[in-house]
This record gives structure tokens, sequence and C-alpha cells, in this order.
């Protein structure tokens, strides 16, 4: 999440310009099944 969304929350909160905000993000997936991307580290998944 951008540092900037939050800035201008605390921002616009002080001011009293909002009493509640809420910040939503989006991430942009890589394409196919979901996968390993680091083969340099364990799995979290292998230990459950």
């Amino acid at each position: 999440m951008s540092v900037n969304t939050f800035f201008n929350m605390e921002i616009s909160s002080r001011a009293g310009e909002v009493d509640c905000a809420l910040a939503l993000d989006s991430e942009k997936m890589q394409k196919g099944s979901l996968g390993s991307t680091y083969e340099d580290r364990e799995q979290p998944m292998l230990n459950h």
C-alpha cells in the first residue's frame, strides 16, 4: 500500500475533514496458478 495513502488519511483526519477513513489497495498477480516464487528459502506450507 502506498505511503501516500496513509499520509493523506492522517492529514484528513487531523484536519477534521473526515471522521473515518478506509484505505484500499490492489496488487497485480502473476498469471497462472499460485506457485513458489522464492526457491532459496523454506516453504511455510510444508510445516502444516
